[in-house]
């Protein structure tokens, strides 16, 4: 009786290799996509660098490329200063920096009589301090004495 229901249940149906198959299938996909576009990506990269670019390395060295060739690309870290890496180890192109729009300063209106154009008195030094309702920190003289560097303090 126990061989005929095992023989029953081989024989079945099976929904779990089913959706076994079916997410096997989609992560093949996946990663048949991610492949594509690491590919491109890294044309479009190729394609940037030239002798000119400014580009960074995947140890964080700043540069610009003078030349290319083969494995190699040498980079100027700064006037007259060149290294060679390997072409692999150029992981960035360093865009510029777009200008940032200068913020125009707002005009004033132009007073329309000279009674609007008088400043106004000073207040004094009492009433232009802000109110607050903090305490006041104690002075240094309050405030016990900090030890030197070095020396013990008495607590």
């Amino acid at each position: 009786m126990l061989l005929a229901a095992s023989s029953a249940a081989q024989s079945g149906f099976n929904p779990t290799l089913l959706l076994l198959l079916a997410i096997m299938v989609v992560f093949i996909i996946f990663s048949m996509r991610n492949n594509k576009k690491r590919k491109k990506q890294a044309e479009e990269m190729k394609q940037k660098m030239v002798p000119g670019t400014k580009v960074m390395t995947q140890f964080g060295l700043y540069g610009t490329i003078v030349s290319i060739a083969e494995n190699k690309t040498v980079l100027e870290v700064s006037p007259g200063t060149t290294v060679t890496v390997h072409s692999q180890a150029v992981t960035t192109v360093v865009e510029p920096a777009a200008p940032a729009a200068p913020a125009e300063p707002a005009a004033a209106p132009a007073p329309e009589s000279s009674d609007e154009a008088a400043p106004a008195p000073a207040a004094s030094a009492e009433e232009a301090a802000p109110a607050t309702d903090t305490p006041e920190t104690p002075s240094s003289e309050d405030a016990p004495a900090e030890p030197e560097y070095g020396k013990q303090s008495k607590d």
